[in-house]
């Protein structure tokens, strides 16, 4: 996640393994603000993104069976997917932040 992110997280218990714990990786640009929370534990993502002060998106993901960092044509992104894959979330930074969530 570090690497996709390219931050360290805000850790909520210092001192609990990551995996135990949650993780809020938040970065900003000229027109997007972006909060991502997971929680690897207990299967939960939660994205928030505000796209020039607007929100463009806000969802919460619970009983995840997937969460992975992933590429298709040499773009790399994050893939959150429920259990029994009703819905599955990605979300890409670069070449600029864009999000799809939707039943697959």
């Amino acid at each position: 996640m570090l690497g996709f992110f390219g931050v360290e997280p805000q850790v909520l218990d210092a001192g609990v393994p990551w995996f135990y714990n949650r993780l809020t990786f938040s970065l900003e640009t000229s027109v997007d603000h972006l909060t991502c929370a997971i929680e690897p534990a207990e299967g939960h993502i939660e994205v928030a993104w505000r796209h020039q002060g607007e929100e463009a998106v806000r969802v919460n993901l619970d009983s995840l069976r997937t969460l992975v960092v992933t590429s298709e044509a040499g773009i790399s992104y994050l893939l959150a997917a429920q259990e029994g894959n009703s819905v599955q979330l990605r979300l890409w930074l670069e070449p600029h932040v864009r999000v799809f969530v939707g039943a697959i």
